[in-house]
């Protein structure tokens, strides 16, 4: 069997595991990270100290969101 091709989805998967685990250590350590500077800076410490709007997921944005991941979706199962 050719290196990363053909076997189920869990064979795949555990191929990938020297990447995706330190690839996952980092991004929870990054957002570890981030969440204390933010804190450190009070984020979020008052409701009325930004000028942004709140944003709603509305009906064309749910679109698309379906749209991809339909598309994640069939090319997970085409590999």
């Amino acid at each position: 069997m050719e290196a990363g091709r053909g076997g189920s989805l869990w064979e795949r998967l555990r191929a990938w595991q020297t990447v995706l685990i330190p690839l996952f250590v980092g991004l929870f350590r990054r957002a570890d990270a981030l969440a204390v500077a933010m804190d450190a800076r009070c984020y979020g410490a008052e409701p009325c100290r930004t000028s942004l709007h709140d944003r709603r997921l509305a009906g064309p944005s749910l679109a698309v969101l379906a749209a991809g991941l339909a598309l994640c979706a069939a090319v997970a199962a085409a590999l």
